[in-house]
């Protein structure tokens, strides 16, 4: 296993704590906070509702492009922005 196997919980009703030290600090901030997993699991509204999930600590990019460019003005923008995709404008790196 590796740094970029590991995986935090975010709190919810489905969510599982880990069974060491970490899962017993984030019961005890939930805690200091004034909820707790029980607290998820009484929102009856379901677009309330929140079920939880797994957040990796680490990723590694892979598959990806970069492009190194240089600029001076700080208002000029270094992506085209969606107005400058629709009006066809470029960008102008002076």
């Amino acid at each position: 296993f590796s740094i970029a196997d590991v995986v935090l919980p975010l709190v919810g009703t489905k969510s599982k704590f880990p069974t060491n030290k970490m899962g017993d600090d984030m019961k005890e901030l939930l805690t200091q906070l004034g909820v707790s997993v029980e607290s998820f699991r009484a929102v009856k509204d379901k677009d309330l509702a929140l079920n939880g999930d797994y957040r990796k600590v680490l990723v590694r990019p892979s598959d990806f492009d970069y492009e190194i460019k240089e600029y001076f003005d700080p208002k000029q923008p270094l992506l085209k922005t969606d107005l400058m995709e629709l009006s066809g404008e470029d960008i102008n790196i002076a």
